[in-house]
């Protein structure tokens, strides 16, 4: 793997982490917040964005791999 496909990976990995501990610790010092569907609004997107960005970027470095071969 190519070093720059290694500095792409480690900075999802960062923002991932970032927004899901980033959340939590909010969630812990202000409280959850009022109504409900806004909680989801917040929650929704800062636990999917990650995960979306992380498939999109595996499904791009397979596509190199196998373009590469």
């Amino acid at each position: 793997m190519p070093v720059s496909q290694r500095v792409v990976q480690v900075c999802l990995f960062l923002v991932a982490a970032i927004a899901m501990l980033g959340g939590t610790l909010q969630i812990s010092q202000v409280g959850l917040p009022e109504p409900g569907a806004v909680r989801l609004g917040y929650l929704i997107p800062e636990l999917l964005l990650p995960v979306v960005i992380a498939v999109a970027h595996a499904a791009t470095s397979r596509h190199a791999s196998h373009a590469a071969a």
